[in-house]
């Protein structure tokens, strides 16, 4: 409500100096905060969002670790365990079975990957935003200086007219 009082009181009418400051600083405090709270809400959200994914992909990767052997796991990883139409594993009992669980196995670890990666930036746009935080106290106390100043010339100059 004060942005529109500011708005009202000015009545587009930009004569004096510190007034015109004092309705940019209201503008910058108004933007600031207006962003800067609905993206760190955002961030929040995706963090705690991230988190549980990781969490459940964790879980699911043990699981998933269980249903495979150490070696079929590392013939997979060496290129052994081929499955194609015309590359499948002969010689190797259920070869497309051990393919499809390693592969399985191979991208919820790479989503695991991805997963921490994006909670990680998450954690920096976080810190900056923390500083966000200072910027628009900084910006708050600024505004304020102007607006006193503002109020002290209005009596200043007001009462000189008496």
């Amino acid at each position: 409500m004060g942005p529109t009082l500011v708005v009202v009181h000015s009545g587009h009418k930009f004569a004096s100096t510190i007034g015109v400051v004092v309705f940019l600083g209201m503008l910058l405090v108004v933007l600031s905060g207006i962003v800067g709270r609905f993206l760190f809400k955002k961030v929040n959200r995706s963090v705690r969002e991230q988190k549980k994914e990781i969490d459940t992909l964790h879980d699911l990767f043990r699981q998933s670790k269980t249903a495979i052997s150490r070696e079929d796991l590392e013939r997979y990883l060496a290129g052994q365990v081929l499955y194609e139409k015309d590359e499948a594993e002969t010689d190797a009992p259920g070869g497309e079975v051990v393919y499809r669980k390693c592969r399985e196995l191979q991208e919820i670890a790479h989503a695991i990957a991805e997963g921490e990666q994006a909670v990680k930036t998450f954690a920096t746009v976080k810190t900056v935003f923390t500083r966000w935080i200072l910027v628009h106290i900084y910006l708050s106390v600024f505004l304020f200086a102007m607006l006193l100043a503002h109020v002290l010339s209005t009596f200043y100059y007001g009462f000189r007219w008496l």
